[in-house]
């Protein structure tokens, strides 16, 4: 009804003390460090990050590292022995603390989420407060907090879950095990995640622009950043109460 007010608040994530300059620091160093977190490894494009990471090593690049966090009974013992046979991939229970997360967030220079179904992906929100640059499927909401080409690069997945319309896609929705639930390994991900990578480690000027893009899209006041969200929850209780 046009009576009805609507508001669009995006979740809060507690704005960081991150030092910019310690942003550029990170982008200049050696080692290109990678960073993968969800409980759900499969779903949200594990198999296509390890495609990628072996990939990597067929191709002698041994300056990009990666640390996943993921629920390590999940993994089945041969997917789990592909993970521990990458030299540069480092395997992480997911039972950290914030406060572990954090200190991994702030060590890491790309976060990668190439999720098959999402909402609106907490962790890309967190890992740019923290200056990560993330390479990610264009669902749902992620492209509202990364801006191709901007700070981060996004792909259209094999399956969309939802439409681009941001409506749910019958197709997908209603057949899940045949689609994003089904064994596969999309190709294209695969690709574009070890594209994205060789360029970033080469350009690192371009990494470094987009570290810093991520977190200024996170603070200073823009849509993402503490203050502005409990101003729009403050207006929106104001408004109620008048």
């Amino acid at each position: 009804p046009k009576h009805l007010d609507i508001y669009q608040i995006y979740p809060l994530i507690p704005d960081t003390k991150v030092d910019p300059q310690h942003v550029k620091e990170r982008s200049s160093q050696q080692i290109l460090k990678c960073l993968y977190v969800s409980s759900e490894f499969e779903l949200k494009g594990g198999r296509e990050i390890i495609a990628c990471f072996q990939k990597l090593e067929s191709a002698l690049i041994d300056d990009i590292e990666l640390t996943i966090i993921t629920r390590l009974d999940s993994l089945h013992n041969e997917l789990r022995d592909a993970i521990l046979a990458l030299p540069n991939v480092h395997l992480v229970d997911f039972n950290l603390t914030y406060e572990e997360l954090s200190e991994l967030y702030g060590k890491s220079n790309i976060l990668l989420h190439p999720t098959r179904q999402d909402s609106f992906a907490m962790v890309v929100l967190e890992a740019m407060k923290y200056g990560n640059a993330v390479l990610s499927t264009d669902l749902y909401a992620i492209p509202e907090m990364v801006i191709d080409g901007l700070n981060g690069y996004l792909v259209s997945p094999k399956f969309r879950f939802f439409s681009r319309d941001n409506l749910p896609n019958p197709a997908v929705w209603n057949h899940r095990r045949k689609t994003i639930y089904a064994n596969y390994i999309d190709e294209n991900v695969v690709d574009f995640l070890f594209e994205k990578l060789l360029y970033l480690l080469s350009e690192r000027q371009a990494l470094e622009a987009m570290q810093l893009m991520s977190l200024k899209r996170t603070s200073n006041g823009g849509v993402f950043s503490e203050k502005c969200i409990v101003s729009k929850w403050s207006d929106v209780f104001y408004r109620l109460d008048t």
